[in-house]
């Protein structure tokens, strides 16, 4: 038998490499393929042009996936800066309320008459320290102020505040605080729930762009058609996610990208 040349020999090494391996696995190979290339079932009449066609789709249906969640996470992004600005405003509007209530009474009856009432140290910077304050505050104002002696200045009138009308006022606003804090905590939720959605299916599309890329690179070459291998060849650049030239007729057909300053991250 004529000896082969060592090179023949690596080649047919590498190529029973494949063979053996796809011998071995090719039923547990095919029922994944099977999931992943045709998800509503196979086709009765399948042919190569069919396959080629289901694996191009992968990425395509990672992309649109991808793209969704994207969009969806940018609606709930625009829905979560509104609801903040919401809860930020009520919260100023009870801030407000509580410092105006306190200079009404120490006008009238002085600084321990506030401060019997809940009026003590800073008035807290933040949703829920307000709440609780506002709360505590509310209840106290029910005991009144008849056994306070009016620290004002006789010739001064300047009226006589109602700790029924204080109370009110600010349960009203912290009622309005409460209920925008509440949206605001549901919407962070699903604010994060989108970002994960978003994450995971960028994910999807990363795991199966390579080796879609690579799958239709070589059918393309095993068809004798390097042109069409060489404009899907998955480049550093586009494993990244970057476009290579042959890519720029396709970001022409979508909708042009953002600036990163705008672009959902």
């Amino acid at each position: 038998m004529a000896q082969i040349s060592r090179t023949t020999a690596q080649k047919s090494a590498i190529s029973r490499t494949i063979g053996s391996t796809v011998e071995v696995n090719h039923e547990e190979v095919g029922a994944r393929l099977d999931r992943l290339l045709f998800p509503d079932g196979v086709p009765a009449d399948l042919t190569m042009a069919t396959v080629v066609r289901a694996v191009g789709d992968v990425t395509r249906r990672n992309a649109q996936a991808f793209e969704g969640a994207e969009r969806f996470l940018a609606t709930e992004r625009s829905e979560d800066r509104r609801l903040r600005e919401t809860r930020d405003k009520r919260f100023e509007d009870l801030r407000l309320v509580l410092i105006k209530a306190r200079g009404a009474i120490v006008n009238f009856w002085g600084e321990h008459a506030a401060q019997d009432v809940g009026f003590v140290g800073t008035t807290p910077e933040t949703a829920e320290q307000l709440l609780s304050y506002a709360r505590n505050v509310r209840e106290k104002l029910g005991q009144g102020f008849d056994g306070y002696e009016v620290d004002m200045p006789s010739d001064l009138d300047l009226g006589r505040p109602d700790p029924a009308n204080l109370a009110t006022a600010i349960e009203a606003r912290a009622t309005a605080l409460e209920q925008a804090v509440n949206a605001y905590g549901v919407e962070e939720r699903e604010t994060q729930a989108a970002l994960n959605a978003r994450d995971k299916a960028e994910a999807a599309w990363s795991r199966h762009y390579s080796p879609v890329a690579s799958i239709i690179e070589g059918l393309f070459r095993l068809a004798e058609m390097p042109e069409l291998a060489e404009r899907v060849r998955p480049t550093a650049r586009r494993r990244a996610g970057l476009v290579e030239e042959a890519d720029l007729g396709e970001m022409e057909e979508s909708r042009a990208p953002q600036d990163d300053a705008d672009s959902v991250v």
